[in-house]
């Protein structure tokens, strides 16, 4: 795992390269034979956090993984919230997360929309 991180003026940029190997469960000693070990993704991302005023901070963070292997595809996440502090402890939150894949499968959709409220509880 290859690993590079820099911070400027409350952003995060992060690198990062790893492998994976992909093991089924196979069932017959062909199928074990056959297990490979396979190019994993690069992580690329970008992360802020900021504090509008003194009760209200957004964060937002973009990652991008395309494929090592020839064919490529790749997938994204899209990371966004909210926070506004009610009181010292309590803070009304929302959120929006959008995640994209380019190759999902057959029958699948490419892309993926989370939309979350809440109320944070903060435990020091």
């Amino acid at each position: 795992l290859l690993c590079q991180r820099l911070r400027r003026r409350g952003t995060l940029l992060d690198g990062r390269v790893a492998l994976q190997q992909l093991d089924l469960q196979p069932h017959s000693r062909s199928e074990r034979l056959d297990r490979v070990l396979r190019p994993g993704e690069l992580l690329l991302a970008e992360e802020s956090n900021h504090k509008w005023t003194d009760t209200t901070t957004v964060h937002q963070k973009l990652t991008v993984y395309p494929a090592l292997r020839s064919g490529g595809g790749y997938r994204g996440v899209f990371d966004s919230g909210l926070a506004v502090a009610m009181t010292p402890l309590l803070s009304l939150t929302v959120g929006l997360t959008y995640r994209y894949d380019s190759d999902p499968g057959i029958g699948l959709k490419k892309g993926d929309t989370l939309f979350v409220t809440g109320i944070a509880v903060k435990i020091d």
